[in-house]
């Protein structure tokens, strides 16, 4: 699993390929940050969606999430981000945790635009349900160890318990 900045998956990519590591055992997370290890931090656009809907009254919210995916499939990354921006100058006046929520961690959540995916990756990546999937199973292959020797123990686990997850992964 890649977490990290963007601009370091490439190189990553091309490190672990040339060590024979399957392009099927890579993984990434287009998170720079994964703030709090559940996804509910908004940095990915399915979250981000959710956060800024709760700052809203139930009126409002059909229209803004409109705004909002109409922005995330926009044909440039600078698009998307003036749409958000403009949606964001709107909501200051009425709703200002609405704008506050939308306009933090923008940037991460315009990551998939930036990388200029396949619509199909594009898809996978606008959430971050994978990756908490992979933790979660995870914690759950590790959950009856009681004592952990050292560090190296830990990362065998973390790896068995990755390995464990990607069994249930789909092929993108």
């Amino acid at each position: 699993v890649v977490v990290g900045p963007p601009v370091m998956y490439k190189h990553v990519i091309r490190v672990l390929l040339s060590k024979n590591i399957p392009e099927n055992q890579i993984l990434l997370s287009l998170e720079r940050h994964m703030k709090c290890w559940t996804g509910k931090c908004g940095r990915c656009q399915i979250h981000k969606l959710r956060n800024v809907r709760d700052h809203l009254p139930e009126k409002m919210r059909g229209p803004v999430t409109k705004r909002i995916r109409k922005a995330y499939h926009a044909d440039s990354a600078l698009a998307a981000e003036a749409m958000l921006e403009a949606l964001a100058k709107e909501l200051d006046k009425t709703h200002p945790g609405a704008a506050g929520s939308l306009r933090e961690g923008m940037a991460e959540t315009l990551i998939v635009l930036r990388l200029d995916l396949p619509p199909t990756l594009a898809r996978t990546f606008r959430s971050t349900n994978a990756v908490e999937s992979m933790i979660s199973i995870s914690r759950d292959h590790s959950r009856n160890v009681k004592w952990w020797r050292d560090g190296q123990m830990a990362m065998r686990w973390c790896a068995a318990g990755m390995v464990e997850a990607g069994k249930q992964f789909r092929r993108v």
